[in-house]
């Protein structure tokens, strides 16, 4: 009978055990800081599959928890002022040293920003002007057209 009975509690620490490793998430954790290498407070984290996100506290740690798959995840910091940081973590296990440092946007960050959004952007802006300049070209002719009928009707 006893025997059973020890069968039994095996049984059903097995299954439990089963079940306990098929739910248990794995999480990512680190300390955001600057370049100066000083925490940085309410720092927005975030990752590509949408699994969590979180802000940094007062000493520039974060900590998200579910990640069930074990994968390649990609971190995203966002903080006004700062430039914005990925980090690629590979989950398997608890990650607990995923440290991220951001810099601080400097004067002239918006200037090159704004630079390189018109260097990428050129073939856009080139192709306005050619369509403009057929429009222009194109009402041009429409006139000279309009007059040319107009005398030929007189």
């Amino acid at each position: 009978m006893m025997n059973n009975y020890i069968k039994k509690i095996i049984i059903m620490f097995i299954i439990l055990s089963l079940f306990t490793g098929l739910s248990s998430a794995e999480s990512i954790s680190g300390y955001v800081t600057d370049s100066n290498d000083l925490p940085v407070n309410s720092v927005g984290i975030s990752d590509n599959a949408s699994v969590g996100s979180t802000n940094t506290n007062s000493t520039g740690y974060y900590y998200i928890n579910g990640y069930t798959n074990l994968s390649t995840y990609i971190l995203t910091t966002s903080k006004s002022g700062y430039i914005d940081k990925d980090l690629s973590v590979d989950v398997n296990g608890n990650i607990t040293n995923a440290n991220i440092t951001i810099t601080e946007k400097g004067a002239l960050y918006d200037i090159f920003s704004i630079m390189k959004n018109v260097v990428d952007n050129t073939a856009v802006i080139i192709g306005m002007v050619i369509l403009g300049v057929i429009i222009m070209i194109a009402v041009a002719l429409g006139g000279w057209i309009q007059k040319l009928l107009n005398k030929a009707t007189k």
